[in-house]
């Protein structure tokens, strides 16, 4: 009997440590803050580095919406919040203070007289107010920092996903009619005549132009490893029929009429000749009139040429 009761204590023992040192995971959607790097004999450069490390492991998990740190120095926040140290408590408030469901801190310190350092990583949760991950661990050397903090991170979240590789490229091939015509592939060049190309799989809009032909243009699809070929055919553009240089007669139907002419310089010319007429009828009463005797003067007139054997003064009868 004791022996049993013995044996189910070992297995619950067992069992609540296997429980302990299992990830926990991520939740979908959960707020992640990583805070930077702390170490007072560590460089900027060296502190900058190991932080990029966390947050590029970190950005791993899909369930995560990771979160940038404060621009506050820690020391700061940590007189704000009233913390005497960075304990489950501490860390528990600054996380509900930048609004994050998780929070990570790291430190590092060197080992006297080694080459090795202390690497503590703490990580809690703040809306449990539950403390995941509180180890230090001793690290070789300075080399070593960044796998032995990925390997605290995956302590809790486990091991992200493996990164699927990139698809392979595939060929595309367009080949046009006109051997000078130009090809682009969306906005680049890609070649004239017939242009052979390396793409990621999707749709791509082709242009092919040439002087003298219509330009077409048409979406191709490129699959992952497969080649593509489009064959386009130029039309000629309809040409128009070249100007001679000959000047076209007027249409009088179309022929318009000049602003200025509005029909009134008829009235200008008929006072014109009004007057012109007055002073010549004046000239020829006064010779008539005139006491000097038989001689005579001739008086020439500006009248119409048409009219003209009507003048007496131009045919020589007397009135």
């Amino acid at each position: 009997m004791k022996r049993t009761l013995l044996r189910l204590c070992l297995a619950l023992v067992a069992l609540t440590a296997m429980s302990a040192a299992s990830p926990v995971g991520a939740r979908a959607g959960e707020k992640v803050l990583g805070m930077n790097v702390e170490g007072d004999k560590l460089s900027p450069k060296d502190k900058k580095d190991l932080f990029q490390v966390l947050q590029a492991k970190l950005q791993r998990y899909p369930d995560i919406t990771l979160m940038n740190p404060s621009s506050h120095e820690l020391i700061d926040d940590m007189i704000e919040l009233e913390c005497i140290d960075l304990d489950l408590s501490c860390l528990a408030r600054l996380g509900v203070k930048y609004g994050a469901d998780r929070i990570v801190y790291a430190q590092v310190d060197p080992v006297k007289g080694t080459k090795g350092y202390t690497l503590q990583v703490k990580i809690a949760d703040a809306n449990k107010a539950t403390m995941l991950r509180d180890q230090s661990v001793a690290v070789p050397s300075m080399a070593a920092l960044a796998g032995a903090l990925e390997a605290q991170i995956e302590a809790v979240w486990g091991k992200p996903p493996e990164i699927a590789p990139p698809a392979a490229d595939g060929t595309l091939v367009v080949d046009a009619s006109v051997p000078t015509a130009t090809i682009y592939v969306g906005t680049d060049y890609a070649g004239t005549g017939t242009a052979t190309i390396s793409k990621p799989p999707g749709k791509y809009t082709v242009r092919v132009a040439a002087d003298g032909f219509d330009e077409q243009v048409m979406e191709v699809e490129v699959t992952a490893g497969g080649t593509v070929t489009k064959s386009v055919t130029l039309v000629a553009s309809v040409m128009k029929a070249p100007d001679d240089g000959k000047k076209k007669p007027d249409d009088p139907s179309k022929k318009k009429i000049d602003d200025d002419d509005d029909g009134s310089d008829w009235i200008l010319w008929a006072v014109i000749g009004g007057v012109v007429v007055a002073g010549a009828a004046t000239a020829i009463a006064l010779a008539a009139s005139s006491d000097d005797g038989p001689t005579r003067a001739p008086v020439v007139l500006s009248v119409d040429p048409n009219n003209a054997w009507r003048d007496a003064a131009v045919t020589g009868a007397r009135p």
